[in-house]
C-alpha cells in the first residue's frame, strides 16, 4: 500500500481522531479510577509517592484503535481497509490487544514477574508464527561491503521475540517519571513515520499516527505533575507496536532490517534495560528486581530534577534520531546540529551528566 494524495488526508484524520479520543477519554478513565480504588502500586524504583490512577492505558488503547476506525469509514482510499491496514494488520490488532490486556491485567491484580515473561513470549511467539519476523539483518553500514545476515527460522524465532519481549519491558522500566515514557513514545513515533512516510508504506504510517495522537494526547495529563499514569497496560501497548513496527518493513517487502535503525531511536530505553540487568546479575539479584538503578534515577541522583531529567532523555533521543533520519536521507546534517544545539539549550549541569551518568 502507497503512499497517495488522499492519504496524507487521512493521516492527519487518523491523527486528530486518535488526539481527541484519548484526550475526552482519560478524564474518564481517571473518574473509574478514582471510584474502585485503582491507584498506583508502590514499588522501589518508582519517583511518584502521590496516588494516581494506574489505569490511563485503557485511554490510551481506545484512542489507539478509535483513530484506527477512520480508514474503514473513510471513502477517500478505496484501497486500504481496516483489515488491510497491512499486510499483518489482524495479526497486530489481535496480539497488541492481547499485549495490553496483560498489562492491564497486571495494573488490576499485580500478575507475578514470571507469568508476566512467559505471556509475552507467548505473544511474541504468536505474532512470529504469522509471519511478523527478523528475517534477515542488513549490517552494511558497519562494514565497507554488502553484509546480509540470513537467519534460520530457530534463531528467527529467537532474536523476534527476545527482541519484542525486551522492549515491551524496556518502556515498562523507563516509565518511571511524569510525561517520560509518553513523550519517549511521541519522539520515537514520529522518527518511525518519517521513515516509513519517505519510504511510502501507508500501513505502518497509518498505525504510527494513531499512536502518536494518542500519545500526544496523553502525555497532557501525564507530564509533569502528572495526575494519571499509563500504567503497564499503556507502557506495555507502546513498548509492543514499538518494537513491531521498528522491523516490521523488513517483513512486510524485500527490505533487510537495518539494525542501526532501532538501535539508535530507541537507543535510551534499550541502554536503559541493558545497563539495569546486568547490574542487577553482577549485584547477584534477580533482573526483574525492581530497584532505583535506572538512567533516570542516576540522573536525579546527581542534581536534576524531575523536569531536567525527562528534558535531558528526550534531547538525547531527538540527538540519536536525527542521526538516522539523516542517514536514511530523510533530513540534512543541519537537524543533527540543531539537535544538539536542543540539548545544550534545555538542560543545564552537562558536565555533571557526562561525568556521573553510569557512574553512580
Amino acid at each position: 500500500m502507497n503512499i497517495d494524495s488522499n492519504l496524507n488526508q487521512i493521516l492527519l484524520l487518523i491523527l486528530l481522531v486518535s488526539y481527541l479520543s484519548t484526550f475526552f477519554l482519560v478524564p474518564l478513565i481517571k473518574f473509574i479510577g478514582k471510584k474502585y480504588d485503582l491507584y498506583d502500586y508502590y514499588e522501589t524504583r518508582k519517583i511518584q509517592n502521590k496516588k494516581l490512577v494506574r489505569i490511563g492505558g485503557i485511554a490510551i488503547f481506545l484512542g489507539y484503535l478509535i483513530g484506527l476506525s477512520v480508514i474503514p469509514f473513510s471513502g477517500n482510499l478505496n484501497n486500504i481497509s481496516f483489515q488491510g491496514i497491512s499486510l499483518f494488520g489482524s495479526t497486530l490488532l489481535i496480539t497488541s490487544s492481547l499485549i495490553f490486556l496483560l498489562g492491564l491485567t497486571d495494573d488490576l491484580i499485580q500478575l507475578s514477574p514470571l507469568f508476566r515473561l512467559i505471556s509475552q513470549l507467548i505473544i511474541s511467539s504468536i505474532v512470529w508464527s504469522q509471519g511478523i519476523r527478523i528475517n534477515q539483518i542488513d549490517l552494511s553500514f558497519f562494514s565497507d561491503n554488502s553484509f546480509i545476515v540470513s537467519l534460520s527460522p530457530l534463531i528467527s524465532y529467537l532474536v523476534t521475540i527476545v527482541w519484542i519481549a525486551a522492549l515491551v519491558n524496556a518502556f515498562n522500566w523507563i516509565d518511571g517519571l511524569d510525561g517520560l515514557a509518553s513523550g519517549l513514545v511521541i519522539i520515537t513515533s514520529i522518527s518511525f513515520f518519517l521513515i516509513e512516510y519517505n519510504n511510502n508504506v501507508a500501513s505502518i504510517a497509518c498505525i504510527l499516527i494513531s499512536l502518536l495522537g494518542s500519545a500526544l494526547a496523553f502525555i497532557f495529563y501525564n507530564y509533569n505533575p502528572a495526575k494519571i499514569l499509563m500504567g503497564d497496560g499503556g507502557s506495555y501497548f507502546y513498548g509492543f507496536n514499538l518494537a513491531i513496527i521498528s522491523f516490521i518493513s523488513s517483513s512486510e517487502s524485500d527490505v533487510n532490517l537495518k539494525i542501526y535503525v532501532p538501535l539508535l531511536i530507541l537507543l535510551v530505553p534499550i541502554a536503559d534495560m541493558v545497563f539495569v540487568i546486568m547490574g542487577r546479575c553482577i549485584s547477584g539479584k534477580t533482573p526483574f528486581c525492581p530497584d532505583q538503578t535506572h538512567i533516570h534515577h542516576r540522573l536525579l541522583s546527581i542534581g536534576f530534577s524531575q523536569t531536567e531529567t525527562v528534558k535531558l532523555i528526550f534531547s538525547l533521543t531527538i540527538i540519536f534520531s536525527s542521526i538516522v533520519l539523516f542517514l536514511e536521507k530523510i533530513v540534512g546534517p543541519i537537524f543533527i546540529f540543531y539537535s544538539i544545539i536542543l540539548f545544550f539549550f534545555i538542560n543545564i549541569k552537562k558536565g555533571k551528566f557526562l561525568k556521573n551518568l553510569f557512574l553512580k
